[in-house]
């Protein structure tokens, strides 16, 4: 499919947003990932993924594979300075705006009527949309291995979100999963999600099988 064509409103009407996208971009949301709407209404939206690190290259590209059909952009690339001042490689790339992602992008972004921005929110309907698969591409954007080779735990990095949020993702995941989470603050009071060694082989049968193979070093073994 040519970009022009991906462009024209027919294409754009026409494309079918399936079951497994849908359930890849609320994990990819409570992750990195982002939606932006040029419309007051939210009536269109578009994804953009953003991922850093050459241990991340390969992810991107799956990433970028999966929203084939909804992008015209190849995947760009920028450099910002570590704290050491060591150039940092992210590769990035957006979608095109479409009606199909306004329901998720509507349900994670919330209007302040005062700033007439959109902030990031945990979506009412996120115990329905959410799904085995959107926690391993959680995982894969935002989670990693508690301590390497000394602990089999995992954590989710949750900083986009408040302490009641962390609370409702904790009793998603119980009542969704059966997993028993906790929460913690880092040493820049960002919110954190645990899962423990006793929860150690429910969580792998959940997310590891769905990990592309450039990403199962997160895991810990």
């Amino acid at each position: 499919m040519s970009d022009s064509n991906k462009k024209s409103k027919e294409y754009k009407r026409n494309l079918k947003l399936n079951q497994n996208l849908k359930e890849i971009m609320v994990g990819l949301l409570l992750g990195d990932g982002n939606m932006q709407t040029f419309s007051s209404s939210g009536t269109t939206w578009r994804l953009r993924l953003l991922q850093g690190g050459d241990n991340h290259f390969e992810y991107i590209k799956h990433l970028r594979l999966l929203f084939d059909d909804w992008t015209v952009m190849d995947l760009a690339e920028n450099h910002e300075k570590n704290k050491l001042g060591q150039l940092y490689k992210k590769w990035y790339f957006n979608t095109l705006s479409f009606e199909q992602f306004a329901e998720i992008g509507n349900g994670f972004y919330r209007l302040d009527i005062e700033s007439n921005k959109r902030k990031k929110i945990l979506p009412i309907l996120l115990k329905d949309w959410i799904t085995e698969l959107s926690l391993a591409y959680w995982f894969m954007d935002d989670g990693s291995y508690k301590w390497k080779d000394k602990i089999l735990a995992i954590r989710f990095c949750t900083d986009n979100f408040s302490e009641l949020e962390i609370d409702i993702l904790i009793s998603i995941m119980k009542d969704k999963f059966d997993l028993d989470v906790s929460k913690t603050v880092n040493k820049n009071n960002k919110w954190r999600l645990y899962v423990g060694t006793k929860n150690y082989d429910k969580i792998k049968e959940i997310i590891y099988p769905h990990l592309i193979p450039s990403m199962r070093y997160k895991f810990p073994k």
